[in-house]
Parts: structure tokens; C-alpha cells; sequence
């Protein structure tokens, strides 16, 4: 059943996107999503190109959005918005459940699956217009806003993904110079095609530097 009062907390924010690959649970953070219709009832989301849980998306056609609290710990942000789940089960990291049998995060303020519909491929991202198919409350706390995302907050997400990589002992990593994304792939960064793009900014590799995690 579908509830317009957890639609009503659709904003300018922060979500987890939920997926599968085959049987293992993947995700990743997106900000852009709008509701698209009401008859039938649709979201539109946009994903980066270079996104994995994109690529899920496209093979099994559903998703779900854990909408994030203003509450949220800045590492769940660093883990979701700084790795890549082809390598990096994710959701091992956070406390998580199921809705509509994908990965939800346990402390969101609601669930919101769907099921695609459309898909339109743009040279950085693809926008999935896909019908909403369930909706569920958890908690009654404010959302996190794109906007509180860019002030301080994005600092102690990047801090925390620092120390992530403190305990992994990186020594030294490619960084996108523009989002401090860090690159984590399989394949070595030099390695990489000359149109790979940043996931999460979508600047090319010239934008990223070898650094020292410090």
C-alpha cells in the first residue's frame, strides 16, 4: 500500500539506493529524486554511469530508497558514497534489513521500492523512472538535506572515510581532485580506460592525483 506521507518526505537530500546483484545485496548514495506521477504513483531517480548498483538496476529492474535521517553517522554516508559495491559488500558495514526483499538501512526515516518503468541513458547519468510499488514509515526525524550535506557535514564524511582506509593501511590512492572521491576498483588506476569518470562528480581521470591518505 502506498503511503503519500512518506512520499511527502521526498526532498533535496541524501538516499541510500538499495539492489541486488543476483543474490547479494549493493547500494549506493544518490541525491537526485523526484516524485514523477501519481497515476500510477512513480519516482524518478538519476544514477551516475559508472555506478554498479546502476548496472544492477538495469538487469533487475527494481530498486529501494532508504531515506536518511538528519541523524545519519557520517561513516554510513563514506561507506555508500565512497566504495564501490563490485568490490565491497557494503552492507556488512551498516546495521540493515529487507523491504521488498532489497537492502534497507535499519535507522532511515522510511522505505520507498519501485520498480522500473523507464530508463533514459544521458552521458554522465541515467534517469529510471520507475512505478512505486510499496512505501513504509520508520522514524519520525528531520531528513538530511543536500544542503546540510555541503556544509560541515561533508567534511566528517570524508574524515571518516579516511580513517576507513587507516585501517586498511592505504598507503597512497587516486583522488578525485574535485569530490575526493577515492578510487578503490579492481583495476589498477593507470589501467583504467581514458573515459573512465569520477562516480561520484563525473570529471575525468586528468582530475584525479596520487595522494597520501593521511
Amino acid at each position: 500500500m502506498i503511503d503519500w506521507n512518506v512520499l511527502y518526505k521526498i526532498s533535496l537530500g541524501l538516499y541510500v539506493l538499495g539492489a541486488k546483484d543476483n543474490d547479494r545485496p549493493v547500494g549506493c548514495i544518490i541525491d537526485a529524486v523526484m516524485v514523477a506521477a501519481n497515476k500510477p504513483c512513480a519516482l524518478a531517480i538519476s544514477c551516475n554511469n559508472a555506478s554498479f548498483t546502476k548496472q544492477c538496476i538495469e538487469k533487475n529492474k527494481n530498486f529501494v530508497l532508504s531515506v536518511l535521517p538528519k541523524d545519519i553517522a557520517p561513516e554510513v554516508i563514506a561507506n555508500f558514497g565512497f566504495r564501490s559495491s563490485k568490490n565491497t559488500n557494503k552492507w556488512d558495514l551498516v546495521k540493515s534489513s529487507n523491504f521488498a526483499d532489497l537492502p534497507v538501512l535499519d535507522n532511515a526515516i522510511a522505505y520507498i521500492s519501485a520498480r522500473v518503468v523507464h530508463q533514459y541513458a544521458m552521458d554522465s547519468n541515467t534517469i529510471f523512472i520507475a512505478e512505486i510499488t510499496d512505501t513504509k514509515h520508520n522514524r519520525e526525524v528531520e531528513p538530511l538535506l543536500y544542503q546540510d550535506y555541503r556544509g560541515e557535514f561533508k567534511d566528517k564524511v570524508l574524515q571518516s572515510f579516511k580513517n576507513i582506509n587507516e585501517e586498511k593501511k592505504m598507503a597512497k590512492q587516486w583522488v578525485c581532485t574535485v569530490c575526493n572521491y577515492v578510487y578503490d576498483g579492481d583495476i589498477p588506476f593507470e589501467k583504467l580506460d581514458d573515459d573512465y569518470i569520477c562516480p561520484i562528480c563525473g570529471v575525468d581521470k586528468s582530475f584525479f592525483e596520487l595522494r597520501d591518505i593521511e
